[in-house]
């Protein structure tokens, strides 16, 4: 008699290597027409990417039908699984090797240009960025990207080329996580693998990357937090790993993400705190230590995420609390951007068409993923780990609801530092959809125990409906080739104004410019200081850098690089040598009394005894920073040491 037991013994010592081989092959194939479309400037051939996805779907489905449990729990099978679901998922990004992506892309790669430019070619660090709006902080950038964890990456292959490869990066990570999570919680091994891929293939994600919303990957970390902050509960040593994350989310994270994210730390700490509080004073059980150890591992996880994210926080902080307050940029009609409703929360996730309509509103995972989440928050509300969990779904629920919320957290929130800065509440669904996902999981998770086979079935169905759905956003994802906008001969910095050369589906144009060393003078890049640098398509125009105040004389630019700019000067009297970018309080000066403001504009006073000026950008902020970061990588070293500890 064939039974599925009998099947599955003759078949799992012989198929499941050769499935594997099938997606090697596949992987190998597609990655030498990329290079060569890439090298020849060209399209990968029509529907290619299409047969090779779906190819290495079945492939990963026959793999995971005809493995056993004990090997799918195997760390180096967990990482070929997911490697192979993160490949084949993103296949079709690199359908145009050497193109750019619309909407945002050009605001999130301008940065990383300029990053790898101060790098690589002048051998600095990424403080100052002269190219964009008249020049701007990078290190305190609201768009830190090139801060990346990946950054190894866009420093050794092409720009356009490696920022795809991160998109792969960021998928393995945050399956990883979400798989390290379930085994911590106890899930099933199939509900491990479902909570990952429901999690990172969920439109949120799919819709982010269309978008070019990279800080917002940073949810790639969130079950890293979550499972290091549950285990910090009963050991203070996890609070080294799960600053260690909170730091890279801190530093490489949008600002609404952080500031919620530190909500998020508040209710779990606290019921965890009240319920031993509750224990302790009714039952009497264990001692006072054990009732504040939530709230000493918050303090500890504070102080050291601080200390690890000190180079970048230090610079930020005195950038928008003293120099440029991110508080102008806000505009209080952003505040009625919530749901309407309850509804529309739950469409945007389960209703594919209302999903689709926004990014804001994107946080697809489909019906079943739903409904077995309902399962698993029926089966599990009282437990001790869920029910904060359910506070902060709901507190997070009232905040995506904004001004349309009846009770109105969203603008009672915007009375405290770093929430002031926040806009369109929407973006709280994102951590709706990660707990209804972690109660997805832990539904399948109950069912795996008494029906393995079915469980297998619903994580397939899932798979192939995340794959079939919300790989639609890469379609024609990157399709905009750089576009020269100014032949540089001679290759002179110079500031200039777009004069609207057609970026297609892009919101901006300034990546063309930084790549011909170029300054643009009219861009768009939040958190920017106001432009007050002068374009040389304007009257006003006297040079990059010139003698104000009736000083007569000349000043040449001999040696220009993002943080550095030395100017020979030759002054007949007393007058102003301006710098043609925008005044921060952190330019500093050689061969002169000192940086100050014209107009708006780097200056600083001459006379005819001045011969070589030398003006430099670095903020003292970040020097004590960096400080900070050596006490917390210290710190860390000497945790792991003596604890043997594993983030893995």
């Amino acid at each position: 008699m064939i039974t599925w037991k009998n099947i599955r013994e003759n078949i799992k010592d012989k198929y499941p290597l050769l499935f594997i081989l099938i997606a090697i092959v596949l992987v190998v194939f597609y990655s030498i027409i990329v290079y060569q479309q890439y090298i020849n400037a060209r399209e990968v051939p029509n529907n290619l990417d299409l047969y090779i996805r779906y190819m290495g779907l079945v492939s990963i489905i026959l793999f995971l039908i005809t493995t056993s449990k004990n090997v799918l729990k195997r760390p180096v099978t967990v990482i070929i699984v997911i490697f192979f679901i993160s490949v084949f998922y993103l296949v079709q990004i690199f359908n145009g090797p050497g193109y750019m992506g619309g909407e945002d892309w050009d605001t999130m790669l301008t940065p990383i240009l300029v990053a790898k430019t101060s790098i690589l070619k002048y051998h600095q660090l990424p403080f100052w960025n002269p190219y964009i709006c008249g020049g701007t902080s990078l290190i305190a950038s609201y768009q830190p990207i090139f801060l990346d964890p990946f950054a190894l990456t866009w420093l050794l292959f092409p720009l356009l080329i490696a920022i795809k490869v991160n998109l792969i990066f960021y998928l393995i990570v945050g399956m990883i996580g979400c798989y390290l999570l379930a085994a911590y919680l106890g899930f099933g091994v199939y509900s491990r693998y479902y909570f990952g891929i429901i999690f990172m293939l969920s439109g949120f994600f799919a819709h982010r990357m269309w978008v070019g919303h990279m800080n917002m990957l940073v949810m790639i970390y969130l079950p890293y937090i979550l499972l290091y902050l549950m285990k910090s509960f009963k050991k203070a040593r996890y609070c080294v790993i799960c600053s260690i994350f909170l730091a890279v989310f801190n530093i490489f994270g949008n600002p609404f993400t952080v500031a919620i994210l530190i909500l998020f730390f508040a209710v779990l700490t606290s019921w965890e705190f009240v319920l031993r509080l509750g224990e302790h004073i009714t039952r009497k059980q264990e001692g006072v230590k054990w009732v504040v150890q939530p709230l000493f591992s918050l303090l500890l996880i504070v102080v050291l995420t601080a200390l690890l994210s000190g180079f970048r926080l230090l610079p930020l902080g005195e950038y928008y609390i003293k120099i440029n307050p991110y508080r102008t940029d806000v505009d209080p009609s952003l505040w009625s951007w919530g749901h309407k409703s309850v509804l529309d929360v739950y469409n945007a996730l389960v209703d594919h068409h209302t999903a689709y309509a926004w990014h804001e509103t994107n946080a697809y995972i489909g019906l079943i993923a739903f409904l077995f989440s309902i399962y698993g928050f029926i089966s599990s509300y009282k437990e001790r780990l869920y029910f904060p969990l359910i506070i902060f779904a709901v507190l997070s629920l009232m905040i995506s609801l904004g001004s349309n919320s009846p009770l109105d957290i969203w603008g009672f929130l915007h009375n405290f530092p770093i929430f002031i800065s926040l806009r369109i509440p929407l973006r709280a669904v994102m951590f709706i959809m990660f707990i209804v996902v972690l109660f997805s999981a832990k539904g399948l998770s109950l069912i795996e125990m008494k029906d393995k086979r079915f469980s297998v079935l619903v994580l397939v169905v899932c798979l192939v409906l995340l794959f079939t759905s919300n790989t639609k956003l890469f379609e024609g994802m990157f399709n905009i080739q750089p576009y020269e906008v100014i032949d540089n001969e001679g290759g002179q910095f110079k500031q200039m104004v777009d004069n609207g050369v057609v970026h297609g589906d892009a919101l901006s144009g300034m990546y063309p410019f930084v790549l011909k060393g170029v300054g643009v003078t009219n861009c768009y890049m939040p958190g920017s200081l106001q432009n007050h640098a002068i374009p040389m398509q304007d009257p006003r125009y006297e040079g990059e850098v010139f003698i104000r105040d009736d000083g007569r004389g000349k000043a040449i630019i001999t040696a220009f690089s993002p943080n550095i700019v030395e100017v020979n000067v030759t002054a007949f009297g007393k007058g102003v040598l301006v710098l043609n970018q925008n005044y921060e309080k952190n330019w500093k000066v050689q061969g002169s009394t000192g940086v100050i403001d014209t107009e708006g504009l780097v200056s600083t006073d001459v006379d005819s005894s001045t011969h070589k000026i030398v003006f430099y950008y670095i903020p003292d902020t970040f020097i004590y920073g960096v400080l900070l970061t050596i006490v917390g990588l210290s710190i860390c070293i000497l945790t792991f040491r003596r604890y043997g500890l594993s983030i893995l």
